[in-house]
């Protein structure tokens, strides 16, 4: 890699000088590993949270095909996501790709502010049994047979602001039907 001529000199005393050359190293090399921690390190861990986490909360199989993490703009990708039938082998609910993009001012509040988020072909599959009961009531139920949190906000929840959300969608293969008592 050639340096431009008329920034040559600044390197040079940069690269010369002891204090900011140890400087410009260690920036360097905390640049470094937040790449590569961001890049490489997290979204493996992330993806095996979400499956174990999801599926001990919900009690169904879930599995994410992959997870992307960009550390330096701010944004994650979740994809390939399926929540698995309690039997058979369908997805209750799955999509392509859960696009998330998270503001500058989530690092000083250090909590997430989201500046848009992208749902890519979700699919939802309902199916009302026999009993008049539909096919995520043992999901409900678990959740309604918690006990409220102490601070009335239910668990794991922190205030998040948005500023835009979008989702596509993909044809399904049946037309909706009237639900009849």
């Amino acid at each position: 890699m050639k340096i431009p001529a008329r920034l040559a000199p600044y390197i040079e005393r940069i690269l010369h000088r002891g204090r900011a050359r140890t400087i410009a190293i260690w920036a360097g090399s905390v640049l470094a590993l937040y790449a590569i921690a961001g890049f490489l390190v997290a979204p493996p861990i992330v993806r095996s949270q979400l499956e174990s986490r999801l599926t001990e909360q919900l009690g169904r199989k879930v599995t994410v095909e992959r997870v992307r993490i960009n550390p330096f703009a701010l944004s994650a990708s979740v994809l390939g996501l399926s929540i698995k039938e309690r039997e058979g082998d369908g997805s209750l609910f799955a999509f392509d790709e859960l696009y998330v993009d998270f503001t500058l001012s989530s690092l000083f509040r250090l909590a997430p502010v989201i500046e848009s988020v992208h749902l890519a072909r979700p699919a939802v599959r309902v199916v009302r049994n026999e009993d008049k009961t539909y096919s995520f009531q043992d999901i409900l139920d678990r959740f309604a047979s918690r006990p409220p949190s102490p601070s009335g906000r239910p668990r794991g929840s922190r205030s998040t602001t948005s500023r835009s959300a979008t989702a596509q969608s993909s044809s399904t293969t049946a037309p909706p039907r009237p639900c009849r008592s």
